[in-house]
């Protein structure tokens, strides 16, 4: 595992926004390169990724990147050490949640809501999964 860097605190922004975001790998990227005023190809630069992928991490199109490519993004967002530990974890999680491909006309919210279900695949009892089946089927119907 490569070490990620310690932070520098004054380049640090306090955002409320993402110490609680509690969603998906990309909206933590987001929101992280965001509180630190930096563009997809600033932190694409920094990071050395290509900034449409950044992008692609960003808008769950694309699964989340290896434990190594994790590093650098952290590292180039100068993440404190707790932040760069939940984007790692978020993207090991996600990693291993994926099972599936989800197509790339697939809207980034349905995307992310079968990968959040794929994450939770092995947790999930029998009951919640007819619960889960239900509301689908009835949502459906109410169309």
């Amino acid at each position: 595992m490569m070490p990620i860097k310690p932070c520098n605190q004054h380049a640090h922004v306090e955002d409320a926004e993402l110490s609680s975001a509690s969603g998906s790998f990309g909206e933590l990227l987001f929101l992280a390169r965001r509180s630190r005023q930096l563009s997809l190809r600033q932190l694409a630069e920094k990071a050395n990724v290509v900034a449409s992928i950044v992008s692609e991490y960003e808008n769950a199109r694309r699964p989340a990147p290896s434990e190594t490519v994790v590093i650098r993004l952290a590292n180039a967002l100068n993440l404190p050490h707790d932040e760069a530990n939940r984007l790692a974890t978020l993207a090991n999680q996600e990693r291993t949640a994926i099972g599936l491909r989800v197509a790339r006309t697939t809207p980034s919210h349905v995307a992310e809501l079968l990968r959040d279900i794929a994450g939770m695949a092995q947790r999930l009892s029998p009951a919640q999964v007819r619960s889960i089946r239900q509301t689908l089927h009835l949502e459906a119907a109410m169309k």
